[in-house]
């Protein structure tokens, strides 16, 4: 079985944009969920792991589910 991790735990704190860089968004999607998209995709990963900083949990799996 092959777990892919996304390490998501970064500030953002370099972009200035108030919010980690994971959660911008581009074309109206989180840069998050690209990665996801990504991973998903490939027949070899069988479970993901999202490595993130508490207080954005809820932001995590709101991406996860869309």
């Amino acid at each position: 079985m092959n777990v892919g991790v996304i390490l998501a735990g970064g500030t953002g704190s370099r972009v200035g944009a108030g919010i980690p860089k994971q959660f911008i968004r581009i074309q109206n999607k989180p840069i998050l969920a690209y990665t996801l998209e990504i991973f998903e995709r490939n027949p070899n990963i069988h479970a993901l792991e999202i490595v993130c900083h508490t207080d954005w949990l809820d932001e995590v799996e709101s991406i996860c589910r869309d």
